[in-house]
């Protein structure tokens, strides 16, 4: 089951998943500058008006975790971004990803979107050959984004409807 979760869900549910989101190895749960740093992107999220949601079992137990942005906008068609994208290691390898990106389209479609985008560290192979298996494609790369030895971010698309005249 897939629903709506609250900022302190993701923390309460989702904490270890979302700290390996969003730094992986390099964050210290007992360094404070870690900690407020993630609240602050997660609040930061949620100011923006991005949809968090969770995917439980039938215990109600997690297995992952996604947030989009939806980008309408009254003339132009509109996009959204997948902003956050996250499944518990015991639970990788069986779909579940693919049904939180599911989701995320099908939120962007329900609001008459164009297309989603996705963002990922250039450097990972795993995340950009499932990116693409679920159907989207490379379109640009922000070199150095971490810094001068950093691959920087790959950004994927795809559309979700045809161009509209």
């Amino acid at each position: 089951m897939i629903r709506n979760i609250s900022q302190e869900e993701v923390f309460d549910l989702f904490f270890d998943l979302i700290i390996d989101i969003e730094m992986g190895d390099h964050f210290d749960k007992t360094n404070e500058s870690h900690l407020k740093w993630l609240e602050q992107k997660v609040s930061r999220r949620f100011g923006c008006g991005a949809i968090f949601y969770g995917y439980f079992d039938t215990d109600k137990a997690p297995i992952g975790i996604g947030s989009v942005v939806i980008e309408d906008h009254p003339i132009f068609q509109g996009y959204s971004e997948l902003l956050d994208l996250g499944v518990i290691p015991k639970f990788r390898g069986l779909g579940y990803g693919t049904k939180l990106v599911q989701h995320a389209e099908h939120l962007s479609r329900d609001a008459g979107l164009f297309c989603m985008y996705i963002s990922t560290y250039a450097g990972d192979e795993i995340a950009i050959s499932f990116y693409t298996k679920c159907g989207y494609t490379p379109v640009a790369v922000l070199p150095d984004v971490n810094g001068p030895k950093d691959e920087g971010k790959l950004y994927l698309r795809k559309r979700l409807y045809r161009d509209r005249e």
